[in-house]
């Protein structure tokens, strides 16, 4: 039996939609899919507002771009309004089974 690969999500942006996108992925409501990284410009203010966070989550935030990418995301999703919401950048997004 093939094993499922699970995808490796990125999130740019903790603003409403990026938060969202990231608590679903968190909590396990997006099975396959594990959040690796979280890409914001004030990462201490969002580690404060992440208090009710799994402790993954909190150290998963990062406000330095190298450091983000160094998580070797399959796919990085950037939170914005959704009429912009959009996939940035994706590797191996057809792979998934």
């Amino acid at each position: 039996m093939k094993q499922k690969r699970i995808l490796k999500v990125a999130i740019i942006g903790l603003g409403a939609i990026g938060r969202t996108v990231a608590n679903h992925i968190d909590n396990g409501n997006e099975k396959g899919a594990e959040l690796v990284s979280l890409l914001c410009r004030d990462k201490q203010k969002h580690i404060a507002l992440s208090g009710n966070q799994s402790a993954h989550f909190q150290s998963i935030i990062t406000d330095n771009s190298e450091e983000f990418f160094e998580s070797k995301p399959d796919i990085v999703i950037e939170g914005r309004r959704t009429r912009n919401f959009k996939i940035i950048w994706c590797t191996g997004i057809n792979k998934r089974n």
